[in-house]
């Protein structure tokens, strides 16, 4: 290169620099190296297109309006990709387009797990306040001048932490780190974090020292980090709702997603339309234990009403039999529903 080209590119540069407009290219060694290195394992990334129609949980013998979505994913080998698992749910048709490509190609989605047993698992069952200005509640609780922490103010009693944890526990540090007032800790120079990111490094069956002030003593537990334990399904996972209709009563399968009770509003329910979100105790007297139990008992039933007692001691829903399943057969064909009961709990 020529002095002269030298001078031309240099004042190329301090125009665009001028401008706030710099271009760079990589330099040659290691930098361009690690370009080379880098674009390979590119090419195992993929984009995922899916277009998901989604269970209607109002309306749960029919389904929502069709919508798409886009995310990436990796190739595995064996001419599979591994991607995310909501990104598919409730899929109705996928595409895969490889990297620098215009083409995209049709996918086979494989049964779906939403638990990824490596991934970081942040407690959110245990609620925390912080001491830091409550300076009587801090005297009341026992803890001295010098002492910090952060006060357990709630605890899920389905969570594993409940065995040891108790409300009002003053948690004082996490694997040895200690926590301040403000529930934060150091994190690289000069900074501070929230604690829950010492829980976000841990794992399934992962154990963590803590140590909290009970009483005016301080005490140490080596806890075993557990999976919350639901009393609910968290996912249908990519199923579709399980729901049972008779005189235009809905009842639904209770989980994550929020399966609500509706009412088709009909001559034989007057005064039963608002009824909604709540829970069927017993069925002429008889303990509900399921979706399932319901439908066989309403099916089997031969008594002359249908009796059906709701939680909270609201009133007893009471019907004919004879005219309640004849009312059905006309509320299904008013508002276009195929069957009475979904797939999973017909005989």
């Amino acid at each position: 290169m020529s002095p002269v080209s030298e001078r031309r590119l240099t004042r190329q540069q301090q125009a665009a620099e001028q401008n706030g407009h710099v271009n760079r290219s990589v330099g040659p060694g290691t930098e361009w190296e690690t370009v080379v290195r880098v674009v390979p394992a590119m090419d195992a990334v993929v984009k995922v297109f899916c277009v998901h129609t989604d269970p209607n949980f109002s309306l749960p013998w029919q389904r929502k309006r069709q919508y798409s979505s886009s995310c990436s994913g990796f190739i595995i080998g064996g001419r599979r990709v591994l991607t995310n698992a909501h990104s598919v749910e409730h899929h109705t048709q996928v595409k895969l387009k490889k990297r620098g490509s215009d083409t995209k190609y049709l996918a086979t989605v494989w049964p779906l797990e939403p638990n990824v047993i490596l991934f970081p698992m942040v407690s959110a069952e245990v609620c925390f306040s912080f001491t830091s200005t409550y300076l009587d509640l801090r005297v009341a609780m026992g803890m001295a001048s010098d002492q910090k922490g952060v006060r357990v103010r709630r605890i899920e009693p389905t969570a594993p932490e409940s065995e040891v944890l108790k409300l009002s526990d003053i948690l004082l540090s996490f694997d040895v780190v200690k926590i301040a007032n403000d529930g934060t800790i150091p994190f690289r120079d000069g900074e501070r974090i929230g604690f829950s990111y010492l829980v976000s490094q841990k794992y399934t069956g992962d154990k963590a020292l803590v140590k909290v002030l009970r009483g005016s003593k301080v005490l140490e537990f080596k806890i075993k980090l557990q999976p919350h334990k639901r009393l609910i399904p968290a996912h249908i996972n990519g199923k579709l709702p399980s729901y049972y209709i008779v005189a235009g009563f809905v009842f639904s399968a209770v989980s994550v997603p929020y399966l609500r009770s509706e009412v088709l509003v009909a001559d034989i329910n007057i005064r039963y339309e608002d009824i909604v979100n709540t829970q069927v105790i017993t069925f002429n007297g008889k303990p509900v234990k399921n979706l399932k139990c319901l439908a066989n008992m309403v099916e089997s039933c031969k008594d002359e009403y249908l009796k059906f007692e709701l939680e909270y001691q609201q009133v007893v829903m009471v019907v004919k039999t004879e005219t309640a399943k004849a009312a059905t057969l006309d509320i299904l064909a008013m508002h276009c529903i195929p069957s009475t009961m979904s797939d999973d709990l017909k005989p």
